[in-house]
């Protein structure tokens, strides 16, 4: 905070439950009422970011200084794009857009613009940011327009990752890892909220320590993997926010992918899917064939749709026990069975050697393109576990099942599950069943 105080631009990439979005609430009471004609924008690629958190902590903040008395705070809007409004003009005001136009003329002698989870947040918006500041402050160079970005550091493109790599001269940086919080230094709760020791060693355990989404998500780093993970960091997140608001529509046929554990340490996962939408995961432990094949359908029949008739296609990993699921589920006259080998040969032999490959790649498509995933730790860390290098003929090749289960430490079962239930791109008249056999 005092660097912001310094200097013009400030960037700040962290792990989770650090504080920083207190930190952007507090620089943005700071600055309105410090500044005449202070005016200030916090902005994010999201809103439910901005309303449920940043906005949150302003609010909680002016109530406190309320209840001290001591400072003449107005009342905050319950709507961030309201704001915060001084009756000498100065303002403070939270919004999300996708339009250059709907921020370009957020300007004045004095503001601050506070950009939170900047590694999502468009090059043009902050082009548009820029473009507000060119006319200076005639009168005061101390009150000149202020950047701030804050964020987890996701994606290796963009104005994020620009101020800490070939931008680097202009931006005072900074790093905060998960681990340099009171709670996991001292192993104990100084303050209430901040990760503590053993939350970063679940996030260890869960994703990896040597991970991306270890370093992304727990140490504040950017993902070394880069262009060689299957899954980018930026794309899962961005897949699980559109989870926490996004529904099923009946409309689309009901897909369920199923995993079916091979050995003693592996957990059985049944995965369904309508269209984007990815349901809430069921995973199961020490499951035998006719147990598994059960709980199948016991999901076929909570989620199929009693509006119309709907045959929902089940699909199969076959490889060792699961062809015993796949073979029981067959008597089934009100499913569709699909046979799925992953170690077979892909369908596009010229750009993937196997369906496994083919198939990671489809999740990935998936996730870029809109997909909406539960919020399950689990799942994110298999997700972006694994990496991939091309052949010799220059065809894309997922590291074997067994690196990324050393890697985690479990085997990917969930992830496995999720491409099991994308397996279909193109629509079979009846049964949307793409390459498979089915039933």
């Amino acid at each position: 905070m005092m660097a912001v105080a310094e200097h013009h631009q400030v960037a700040v990439k962290s792990g989770h439950k650090v504080g920083k979005s207190l930190l952007v609430a507090i620089l943005a009471l700071w600055w309105a009422a410090c500044w005449p004609q202070g005016k200030v924008l916090i902005t994010a690629p999201s809103s439910d970011q901005i309303r449920d958190i940043v906005w949150s902590e302003l609010c909680g903040l002016v109530l406190k200084a309320a209840q001290i008395g001591k400072v003449p705070f107005p009342e905050p809007a319950t709507d961030p794009s309201t704001g915060m409004r001084w009756p000498d003009g100065r303002r403070i005001i939270g919004r999300a857009t996708d339009r250059p136009e709907r921020i370009q003329g957020y300007s004045g002698p004095a503001c601050l613009y506070l950009i939170d989870e900047a590694s999502g947040f468009a090059r043009n918006l902050y082009e548009a940011l820029v473009g507000n500041t060119a006319g200076g402050s005639a009168t005061d160079d101390a009150a000149v327009a202020k950047f701030v970005l804050t964020g987890n550091p996701t994606q290796t493109t963009g104005i994020f990752h620009d101020a800490f790599t070939r931008q680097r001269e202009h931006w005072q940086c900074f790093t905060i890892s998960s681990e340099d919080t009171p709670n996991a230094r001292e192993n104990r709760v100084v303050i209430p909220g901040l990760a503590t020791r053993d939350w970063v060693e679940k996030q260890a355990d869960v994703y990896g320590r040597d991970s991306d989404m270890f370093r992304v998500r727990a140490l504040g780093q950017f993902p070394t993997q880069g262009s060689n993970a299957v899954v980018g960091v930026a794309d899962i997140d961005a897949a699980i926010e559109r989870g926490k608001t996004a529904q099923p529509n009946e409309a689309d046929l009901l897909h369920i992918g199923v995993d079916v554990a091979r050995f003693g340490d592996d957990d059985s996962v049944i995965v369904p899917r309508r269209g984007n939408y990815i349901y809430p995961l069921r995973v199961h432990h020490g499951m035998d064939v006719t147990e598994v094949a059960g709980l199948v359908m016991a999901c076929v029949r909570e989620l199929k749709t009693t509006t119309r008739f709907e045959r929902p296609v089940v699909k199969v990993d076959v490889i060792g026990i699961g062809a015993g699921v796949a073979d029981v589920l067959r008597h089934e006259p009100d499913i569709a069975v699909v046979d799925v080998n992953v170690a077979e040969v892909s369908t596009d032999t010229e750009r993937w050697p196997r369906l496994r490959d083919e198939l990671w790649f489809g999740l990935s498509n998936f996730l870029s393109e809109g997909g909406a995933l539960p919020d399950d730790e689990m799942l994110a860390g298999e997700l972006g576990a694994p990496t991939y290098k091309p052949d010799v003929r220059g065809r894309m090749v997922v590291e074997p099942k067994e690196v990324t289960k050393k890697t985690l430490g479990r085997s990917p079962d969930r992830a496995d599950g999720v491409a099991l239930s994308l397996y279909d791109t193109q629509v079979d008249t009846d049964l949307m069943v793409f390459g498979g056999r089915y039933s």
